[in-house]
């Protein structure tokens, strides 16, 4: 079905805050006839009264499952978060939701990245059940906040898991019927874009199969992806999510056999089922187009994995990125290799949309950073001794009831195999002891392991001396050892990528790039440079800029600093011993 347009109230100015969507799904499309959406949506009005909020539209979605994060990759959450990447939603609203698991049901480390997604598109998240607005600054600096949500993520990704098993097994009754029978179970969750449930089976969602129809027939005739994605941008038609198309976009849709009606049972599996779904494309059709995209995918081997000739060129890579908030990735020009913005010029606000690969130089701003900035959060003994002294009292507790009820539950087995006939009264009495103290031991042992969680995520938390020892060790191993080894490159890459933290090129310039690292709990900003050959991290125009100086004293230490400024240098082993070799 056609994505409806996110519009505001027009008595709210859409350059203001205070706006609020509410949030609202169901994951079974059964449930849309009960009370759960009316629900969700008048909770989230009472909310929006009391917080002084403007309610500014209402997402709904229907059977889209938030444990497989379908309803993160088409449905209304994914279309909001598009929205507000192209402004359509103003910058300070908030997305409401009756409970967490509205919003996310994924593990808590997938839970932190979307809602870091929302923080870094200038949204925030509203949960009715806890009565929050949860800022980025509030999760920061409310240690309770950031621990109960870690309770609430686990707990809805748990639920989630032992209900996927039978989930699982439902399937299986529903493909086994398909097969008997020829009844499908028609669901929001198994529709590609262009269909949706109409009445219980696949319907075809005109407007948008035509779209995809028109990018196998421009696919047929050797235009690339990228360049069907490039067209439809400048004709302005928008992906089934309303938002820019990407090469992915394109790609994923010429490789799905969904289009000629084959559903693909497990993901991991070979078996389909043909005719499942309304086919929109004929087979001949997606056979040719297969067939010349097969033929100009490069052989395995003789890919560009990493870089030129298939290297790890970027030894940061999945981690630099442009101002503009897209990804940069390595590309040789003229003999030397330099990281590029991945958006198109258009698109792209910033200055320099490039910059040389220096990696010695990249890699000194982990060796000069403020680690106290990047990881604001100390690991606070006291308040773990305090919590296992509460930890023991309530085991002690739990330990208590269940004595209580193993003694209960024998007292009433020697009733019932007593000779001598039992009062039912008697009977009656004992069996609801035993309910009453299975309720207290379960009490218990939930308060215990949540005090086990709150423990857990203190000692857990990233302390700034710690992760400094830890990166500076790492990176200095690397530097001093073989640089030019791809398999020790790669590997180094990867654990780059355990610390968690971003590498933004506020100003890519030469001489003098502004990189800014970024971790979940901080930020810091630095000038790089080199003077008399040593690299430098220096911080001194941010400081001037935080304590507010004039302009013309910043405007001064930066030139001292571009006084003494080395050039960049061409700094890329991958490529040097290529160059080497040849």
């Amino acid at each position: 079905m056609p994505k409806p347009k996110l519009t505001t109230d027009l008595e709210v100015p859409v350059t203001g805050t205070g706006l609020a969507y509410s949030y609202e799904r169901v994951s079974d499309i059964n449930q849309v006839d009960g009370d759960g959406l009316e629900r969700q949506e008048t909770v989230c009005s009472r909310f929006c009264a009391k917080h002084g909020l403007k309610e500014a539209g209402v997402l709904r979605d229907k059977g889209l499952s938030a444990y497989h994060r379908v309803h993160r990759k088409k449905g209304m959450l994914r279309f909001f978060i598009e929205a507000r990447k192209e402004r359509k939603v103003p910058a300070g609203s908030t997305l409401v939701v009756e409970h967490w698991d509205r919003f996310s049901r994924s593990s808590i480390s997938l839970s932190e990245k979307e809602l870091h997604e929302l923080w870094d598109n200038d949204l925030s998240l509203s949960i009715v059940s806890q009565d929050w607005i949860i800022t980025e600054d509030k999760y920061n600096s409310d240690i309770s906040v950031s621990v109960t949500l870690k309770m609430l993520q686990k707990e809805a990704n748990f639920f989630s898991e032992k209900l996927s098993g039978r989930i699982v097994d439902k399937w299986e009754k529903r493909r086994s019927r398909y097969e008997e029978t020829g009844e499908k179970f028609a669901s929001e969750s198994d529709c590609p874009d262009w269909l949706y449930v109409e009445d219980g089976d696949f319907t075809i969602n005109e407007e948008f199969a035509d779209v995809v129809r028109r990018i196998f027939e421009l696919a047929s005739r050797g235009i690339s992806a990228w360049t069907i994605a490039q067209m439809f941008n400048k004709e302005e038609i928008p992906t089934s999510t309303g938002g820019r198309w990407g090469h992915g976009n394109v790609s994923r849709i010429l490789r799905n056999r969904q289009v000629i009606g084959i559903k693909k049972l497990r993901k991991d599996g070979d078996e389909e089922i043909e005719n499942y779904f309304p086919a929109i494309i004929e087979r001949t059709l997606f056979t040719k187009v297969r067939a010349i995209i097969d033929e100009k995918t490069p052989k395995k081997g003789s890919g560009r994995r990493g870089g030129p000739n298939g290297k790890c060129v970027n030894i940061l890579k999945g981690m630099t990125y442009c101002s503009c908030g897209a990804a940069m990735s390595s590309g040789e020009s003229n003999g030397r290799i330099r990281l590029r913005c991945n958006r198109p010029s258009a698109e792209c606000g910033a200055k320099h949309r490039s910059i040389l690969y220096d990696e010695t130089l990249f890699l000194s701003a982990f060796m000069d950073a403020q680690w106290e900035k990047l990881f604001k959060t100390q690991l606070d003994e006291k308040k773990i001794r305090v919590l296992k002294k509460k930890l023991a009292r309530e085991v002690e507790v739990a330990d208590k009831f269940e004595g209580e009820l193993k003694n209960v539950q024998n007292n009433l087995n020697v009733l019932g195999k007593s000779a001598d006939g039992v009062d039912p009264i008697v009977m009656n009495s004992m069996a609801a002891l035993i309910t009453k103290t299975e309720q207290q031991v379960k009490s218990a042992q939930r308060q215990a392991e949540a005090t086990r969680q709150d423990i857990k995520v203190l000692e857990l938390q990233a302390d700034s001396e710690s992760v400094e020892k830890r990166v500076k060790k790492g990176i200095q191993q690397f530097l001093t050892g073989d640089r030019y080894d791809i398999e020790k490159r790669e590997d180094f890459n990867d654990w780059c990528k355990t610390l968690g933290i971003t590498f933004t090129f506020v100003e890519a310039a030469n001489p003098v790039p502004r990189i800014r690292l970024s971790s979940a709990t901080g930020a810091v900003e630095m000038h790089l440079y080199r003077e008399d050959g040593q690299a430098v991290g220096d911080t001194s125009v941010v400081d001037m800029e935080l304590f507010d100086l004039d302009d013309e004293v910043i405007a001064q230490r930066m030139g001292e600093i571009l006084k003494v400024a080395e050039p960049l240098r061409h700094d890329c082993p991958v490529k040097e011993k290529s160059a080497g070799a040849s």
